[in-house]
């Protein structure tokens, strides 16, 4: 679930100066305003671009930038912090976390391969066991409706997370602008990941 750099950036000031239980926990936030805390060392700096190409320190290059971006259209099924509830449902189909049945993207196409009777039995036997176990795992979300799924879903997004209970950032406002510079490349990052957003969900999911 992605969010936009800006808010994801002003929630993690908000909750570093008051999440006293957190080994990430910042007093000297107490008393920084928001503008002061997007100049100094503590803000985030791409974040998202630095962990998935595994880069926590140092200048970022447009091929960190590149490789993200593949990184995120090869492994990624990706969601949307401002669409969590059709995102959320886009996991649950793709997953099978309602009904235990998975889209299989890689299909039936390996017994094409096998070389002789051995290797498609085992073959055979390694599928049937995969099935099972998955059949097993998924025994307890099979006694409950999808509707109730569906409700408690909503319940959980319609009453939120008090950590993201803070006064928003105006776009284009001093604040915004500051905190959008440390994260050009998140920025254009999260902008792709929009579009992969809509592209999975056609080419998976079949949403026009």
């Amino acid at each position: 679930i992605l969010r936009h750099p800006v808010d994801r950036a002003v929630t993690m000031y908000y909750y570093l100066k008051t999440a006293t239980w957190d080994p990430l926990y910042n007093p000297k936030l107490i008393t920084m305003s928001l503008v002061d805390y997007a100049k100094s060392s503590s803000i985030e700096n791409n974040w998202l671009t630095r962990f998935l190409v595994n880069k926590p320190g140092g200048a970022l290059t447009k091929k960190d930038l590149i490789l993200a971006k593949e990184l995120l259209k090869r492994k990624c099924l990706v969601g949307l912090y401002d669409d969590m509830e059709v995102s959320l449902a886009k996991f649950d189909r793709y997953f099978g976390w309602t009904d235990g049945n998975s889209i299989d993207q890689d299909g039936e196409d390996g017994d094409e391969n096998d070389s002789n009777d051995k290797d498609e039995e085992t073959n055979k036997e390694r599928r049937t066991a995969a099935k099972a176990a998955a059949s097993s795992s998924s025994s307890l979300a099979k006694t409950t409706t999808k509707t109730e799924i569906q409700k408690c879903r909503k319940k959980v997004i319609n009453t939120g997370d008090y950590r993201h209970n803070h006064p928003d950032v105006k776009e284009g406002s001093k604040e915004w602008n500051l905190i959008i510079q440390q994260n050009r490349f998140d920025m254009e990052l999260y902008n792709y990941a929009k579009l992969l957003y809509q592209v999975q969900g056609e080419q998976i999911f079949g949403i026009v």
